[in-house]
């Protein structure tokens, strides 16, 4: 396998945001212009399908679990931002969840543990003294 590898996916913006947000993706990077750049692997699109997604960064990962060898997809992001839209996906735009279960999971009995984590704290807890 593989390093591994980041990918962001640009979640449409509203109007309103659209007309002020700092934010601008230039190739592979996406930067408040003077100020932040940060770099990865791949960019996906506003306009991007779940789908491309999918076989682009997920269908290689899902494939060579199917062989025996582990994996992990990782949604991270603030609320709002795309991250069940992406995995589990609607009616009319699948996840890579249902992707992969349609597309390589059909060959023959195979046992895959999945595991979906909701991690939500607005704010840095406190440990107890």
């Amino acid at each position: 396998m593989e390093r591994i590898h980041v990918t962001m996916r640009a979640r449409p913006l509203s109007a309103e945001d659209a007309k002020t947000s700092p934010w601008r993706i230039f190739g592979n990077s996406i930067a408040i212009p003077n100020h932040s750049k940060f770099e990865f692997d791949r960019i996906f699109g506003e306009d991007c399908k779940t789908f491309e997604v999918y076989e682009s960064k997920t269908k290689n990962i899902v494939v060579a679990v199917v062989r025996g060898f582990n994996g992990t997809v990782f949604a991270y992001g603030q609320t709002n931002s795309g991250k069940t839209h992406t995995i589990r996906g609607s009616a009319t735009e699948p996840g890579v969840i249902p992707l992969a279960v349609r597309k390589e999971m059909q060959s023959g009995p195979l046992k895959v543990r999945v595991a979906e984590l909701i991690l939500h704290c607005p704010r840095l807890c406190k440990r107890p003294n």
